[in-house]
């Protein structure tokens, strides 16, 4: 700031005088930064496992059943052939 030397002494035994405060640093705060609005972006694993977390427990033991009385052939019969398509269609 000044480069005035102290009596008895030169200035360049104390290097270039700083304003208190400044602690040494040779350039000025930067401005503050304006934010913008806040984003989110949502990985497709992300919206997996989301939709995963929304569906029923499963219930093994059913499933169990399901597979013993296809092994067994208690659906091999027409009439459950024909009310399985017919829900088929309608999901369609």
């Amino acid at each position: 700031m000044t480069d005035i030397p102290p009596i008895g002494r030169s200035a360049a035994a104390f290097g270039r005088i700083q304003p208190a405060g400044n602690n040494g640093a040779s350039t000025p705060n930067p401005a503050p930064r304006v934010a913008g609005p806040d984003r989110v972006e949502v990985s497709d694993t992300a919206r997996l496992l989301s939709r995963i977390r929304t569906l029923p427990e499963v219930r093994i033991e059913l499933i169990d059943q399901a597979k013993a009385n296809i092994d067994s052939g208690a659906y091999d019969t027409d009439a459950v052939i024909d009310a399985t398509l017919d829900k088929l269609v309608d999901d369609l």
